[in-house]
């Protein structure tokens, strides 16, 4: 059975659920063993210590568990035959991602959002892009930045799974404005 290890920012936010999570069952239903790592603790983590100094040290505490964390699946990730990287990993900085280099042949990067447009960002997505097997921007745009380092792009727009987000139906009793959007 073919393994595949995919790492996320969260198993909560927007990106993971529905770039990877979403699409677990039937990864698995087509025969991949699954193994899914985000973040711990993840990305949008934040210290709830009152005090300044304690938080301050809280945070830099949690951060640092998080790369010890990230530093044990780069340990596993050769046991893999396949590496889904969300685009959490850009975050990591370029010792991660020079670590990572012995696995980025088997990686598909993923990319949902314009976070090249930083200074920090841009180096280590262009590094991504240039290494990974293939990458997976979500649009046009993103797949036009990605084209400069790599002719290995599938664009995949994000979707969602209907038969779990079902669409509330509004009638004129409703009276409230419709919101679309998160």
């Amino acid at each position: 059975m073919a393994k595949l290890l995919g790492l996320t920012q969260s198993g909560f936010c927007p990106a993971s659920r529905f770039r990877f999570i979403q699409f677990i069952p039937y990864l698995e239903k087509a025969g991949w063993q699954v193994d899914h790592r985000p973040n711990k603790p993840d990305r949008q983590w934040r210290s709830p210590m009152k005090s300044r100094w304690a938080r301050a040290i809280h945070y830099r505490l949690g951060r640092g568990l998080m790369r010890i964390n990230r530093a044990s699946d780069l340990v596993e990730a050769a046991g893999y035959d396949l590496i889904f990287v969300g685009r959490d990993f850009a975050s990591e900085g370029p010792l991660f991602q020079a670590a990572f280099r012995h696995v980025m042949h088997k990686c598909v990067y993923d990319l949902d959002d314009a976070i090249f447009t930083g200074r920090k960002g841009e180096r280590i997505v262009r590094w991504l892009c240039q290494h990974a097997a293939w990458v997976t921007p979500g649009n046009e745009y993103i797949a036009n930045y990605a084209r400069q380092f790599t002719d290995r792009i599938t664009i995949i727009p994000t979707v969602i799974d209907t038969d779990t987000y079902i669409p509330r139906q509004f009638g004129d009793e409703c009276g409230r404005p419709l919101r679309i959007g998160w």
